[in-house]
């Protein structure tokens, strides 16, 4: 299923603009550095604040367009129970219901498929029952995910 926008379902309870610290891609659950800046959340399986990038609708862009370093990115700090088109990793397979974590560079992975090296301490949700299941994606895609 292909979608055109990142947010999917729920209230979009809060939408608000930081900056982008390097490339960002709609759909990627995202940290703010120090420096007050957007990036890629970076630790797998490890906690997060439920941040997504939208897509720029602002500039006419659409879930297909990057953001680069230094761009005013716009972001949803979800609420539990929101779905939102997510990015899923490259390799991943997944069923509606599967558990789902960060992947340590903004993307989400299911829960079996984190790396011996990573710790799980926070699912970020779970594959949404209105997504169909799918099998070893050849690359990153858009997934609807239900937020916990």
């Amino acid at each position: 299923m292909a979608y055109e926008r990142v947010h999917n379902k729920g209230t979009l309870w809060m939408k608000e603009e930081l900056v982008a610290a390097a490339t960002i891609s709609p759909g990627m659950l995202l940290e703010v550095t120090a420096a007050g800046k957007v990036q890629a959340h970076s630790t797998e399986g490890g906690r997060a604040e439920r941040i997504i990038a939208l897509e720029d609708e602002f500039q006419g862009k659409t879930v297909d367009d990057d953001y680069s370093a230094d761009d005013p990115v716009q972001i949803a700090v979800a609420l539990p129970g929101e779905v939102f088109n997510m990015l899923m990793a490259a390799g991943e397979d997944g069923a509606p219901g599967a558990p789902v974590v960060s992947g340590g560079d903004g993307t989400v992975v299911c829960v079996d498929n984190v790396s011996s090296s990573g710790v799980v301490t926070q699912v970020i949700g779970y594959v949404d029952a209105s997504e169909d299941a799918f099998t070893t994606l050849a690359a990153n895609a858009l997934k609807a995910i239900r937020l916990v």
